[in-house]
């Protein structure tokens, strides 16, 4: 994801250019050097969005920075401290979207913060609180790896062949 003349690279590897970054790293196009921030994580980073003012992580990890954050987190763009905000999902974060203040997820998971729905959520910006997106019982059937917006339209891809009660 890049944001600016900063490249943010998520995957599975513990060091990048020679120095210590397990499975995240910032990189300055511009300046041609890694960033300050180097969170890390237990298991492999998927996906990775930024806003006006955080980077979020989503992935297979449940831990970040040795605090337990199932699936998604969410750092300062400046400094990489992880903060509160915890939304908790159950399964891989594949895909983030943030809009306004919701924080639109995509994946395999089944619950955020032990709440429906499934492989597509909504979380609040400001609390990672569960929105209730789409609803209980509308959801794909498998797989949400890809959102996107047009129009003030909410669009989704992945490997569900329904959508809808399941």
């Amino acid at each position: 994801h890049q944001k600016g003349d900063i490249l943010y690279v998520g995957g599975n590897f513990t060091t990048a250019f020679g120095q210590n970054r397990v499975r995240f790293f910032a990189y300055n196009l511009k300046d041609q050097r890694l960033e300050g921030m180097s969170p890390s994580f237990n298991n492999t980073v998927e996906a990775i969005s930024t806003d006006e003012n955080f980077v979020y992580v989503g992935g297979l990890f449940q831990n970040a920075n040795g605090q337990i954050r199932n699936r998604i987190a969410r750092f300062p763009t400046l400094d990489g401290t992880l903060t509160s905000w915890n939304p908790n999902a159950s399964d891989v974060v594949e895909e983030i979207l943030p809009l306004g203040d919701k924080i639109f997820l995509g994946g395999n998971f089944t619950d955020i913060a032990a709440f429906p729905p499934q492989r597509l959520a909504a979380v609040s910006t400001s609390t990672g609180a569960n929105l209730s997106f789409p609803s209980v019982s509308n959801f794909p059937d498998a797989t949400v790896h890809a959102l996107g917006t047009f129009n003030n339209l909410l669009f989704f891809g992945g490997n569900f062949d329904n959508y809808g009660s399941t």
